[in-house]
């Protein structure tokens, strides 16, 4: 790969890099709208989970949805990074033993306050992740 150039990540480099992550950026559509939302995830096998409110507008536009769950790490000054992106169609966990396993997750709300939180697990469907090599810097 040539310096500036994006390379593919393989499976199982997305499946780390996600591993390695708590933050992400969730794509939906909110009457006919893009939406994008940050939250906090964490990964039920092979399946990114976030929480949220129940019956906010975050639960509302997500659960039976299509998502794109996107995360990626920057460096501004070198130009390099990587993103991984996760697309799969979303549902509130109601069984029992998943919300036992999920209660278990390094997965904190992303707002505090009364309320009711649910999980919603997007069943992954797709999985893709690129690579960044930093831009050569060239003198001013």
């Amino acid at each position: 790969m040539r310096t500036g150039e994006a390379a593919e990540l393989s499976h199982d480099q997305c499946r780390a890099l996600l591993d390695g992550s708590q933050i992400a950026r969730l794509a939906t559509t909110v009457n006919c709208l893009p939406a994008i939302y940050p939250v906090r995830f964490a990964m039920l096998g092979s399946d990114p989970v976030f929480r949220a409110r129940r019956g906010s507008r975050l639960h509302r536009t997500t659960a039976g949805q299509v998502l794109c769950l996107e995360v990626d790490q920057v460096g501004f000054a070198g130009h390099a990074g990587w993103s991984v992106v996760v697309v799969g169609h979303a549902h509130t966990i109601d069984e029992p033993d998943l919300l036992e396993r999920c209660a278990r997750l390094p997965l904190q709300p992303w707002a505090t306050g009364a309320g009711d939180d649910v999980f919603i697990r997007i069943h992954t469907s797709i999985v893709s992740g690129r690579r960044l090599d930093a831009l050569p810097v060239h003198p001013v």
